[in-house]
Parts: C-alpha cells; structure tokens; sequence
C-alpha cells in the first residue's frame, strides 16, 4: 500500500470562454471590464496552472486562499466533478465529497427517503441502506423531521443529512468545503470532532477553509492559493502566513 493517498501533478484547469453574444453576457462583459479598469485586474488564463502537491494516509490538508484563488475547483476536481485540462490526480483510496449543498437530493422527498435515494447513488443496496439508516438520521439528529419533504428544511438541516449519508460509506478520504459544513454551532463542532477523530485512526481530509484560528484542530498540513497557483505547501503555519499577508 502507497503511503500517498493523494498525488497531484502537473494540473492545469483553463476557464471555459463565452461567446453568447445575448443580453446577459453583455452586461456581464461591461461590469467585467469595469471591474477590471477600477482594479487594474488581468484576466487569467488558467482557473489552475501547475499545481502539484501529494498527500500521506493519516494527514489532513487545509487549502487556504482569498475568494477567486482557485480552492473550489481544485477541490472539484479532486471531487472528479471536472476534469483537468492537462495533469492528472491519482487517488489510492474510496473517497466523499461535500461540495454543493443538496446536490443529488430531491427535495419533494422525505429526509428518509432522500437518505435511501442518496445512499442509492454512493453506490449502497436498500439492504445495505436499511442497516445503517438508524445510524445516519442519529448523527444528523434530525429525529423530529425526517418524514417531512426535504424543500421544508433550512441550508443547516440539508448539510446535516448530508454530512451524515458521506460519512457512513466509511470512506478514506474526506474532501469537504467548510461553506458546506453548516448547522447550528453544536453540529459543526460535532463534525469537526468527527474529522479529528478520522484523521487520527488514518483517515485522510482536505477541507477548504478561511479559518486560520480552528483549522489546526483537524489540519496538519496547509496549501495556500493565489490566482490559481500555490504560493505556500505542507507547512501549515506557512500556508495561513500567505493568506493572512496576502489581503
């Protein structure tokens, strides 16, 4: 068995051009090319130019940048959500991803049933589903409404069941964004714990995140992302250094 989970190399990710010459994306270009003028702003090429970094069983990587940088595509492409233009990524394990809140629910479904639906996409039987199924809705904690159709539950209660199908595949690796992982502050503690205690029995996380003061609590190594490109890797100090300076 690799000791890397995780091997980025050489990733390129190029911005897809429109060409609509519609109203929307007239208007779109002039705020853009405001934009650009008032802050002297140089369009980039590349979402994602040269980006290589590798990744240990039992370590967790926080990706830090400003909005812009670059983190939700790398991470979506970790996700296998897109496709790198050039490079590659090699993964050594089963991995979940939280990236789009509600993606693959439907929300005229029942929680409960939305659990089975989901489940039925990660790859579960209803039998395999129907064993765990008091586990998922016990960590979600959502005793009280998961026979209510999902479109009547708040963002945090979405994230919630979510969190709790992922995590019940019992994956490898985790690869989260913290804009995803909300709730009230009691939930997101509880799956911050989780996190730790995944990372410390071997399991592997990559969450993006602009928390520099709590991203120690689950993060041992950092890569910080400016224009599409890594600035800082692996030390972690360093990495919230690049993105603290960097305003």
């Amino acid at each position: 068995m690799s000791k890397n989970i995780i091997r980025v190399k050489d990733l390129y990710k190029k911005y897809r051009e429109i060409n609509s010459s519609g109203i929307k994306n007239f208007f779109i270009k002039k705020i853009t090319n405001i934009d650009r003028n008032h802050n002297n702003f140089t369009k980039r090429e590349w979402a994602l130019e040269n980006i290589n970094f590798t990744l240990d069983r039992g370590d967790a990587l926080a990706i830090l940048g400003h909005n812009g940088s670059g983190k939700s595509t790398l991470l979506s492409l970790l996700s296998g959500v897109l496709y790198p233009n050039k490079g590659a990524i090699y993964m050594d394990g089963k991995s979940s991803s939280l990236l789009e809140l509600g993606v693959g629910f439907n929300s005229d479904l029942t929680g409960s049933e939305n659990i089975y639906l989901y489940s039925s996409f990660l790859g579960r039987t209803i039998g395999e589903t129907k064993k765990i199924y008091n586990k998922i809705v016990e960590f979600s904690e959502l005793y009280d409404v998961v026979g209510n159709p999902v479109r009547t539950y708040s963002s945090g209660m979405v994230a919630r069941l979510m969190f709790s199908i992922l995590i019940s595949i019992k994956p490898e690796i985790i690869l989260i964004d913290e804009v995803y992982a909300v709730g009230d502050i009691n939930f997101k503690a509880k799956c911050m714990d989780y996190m730790s205690e995944f990372v410390s029995n071997g399991g592997s996380v990559i969450f993006v995140t602009h928390d520099t003061k709590g991203v120690g609590n689950i993060c041992n190594k950092g890569v910080c992302l400016k224009q599409g490109q890594i600035i800082s890797k692996y030390s972690l100090s360093d990495a919230i250094n690049c993105y603290v300076n960097d305003a």
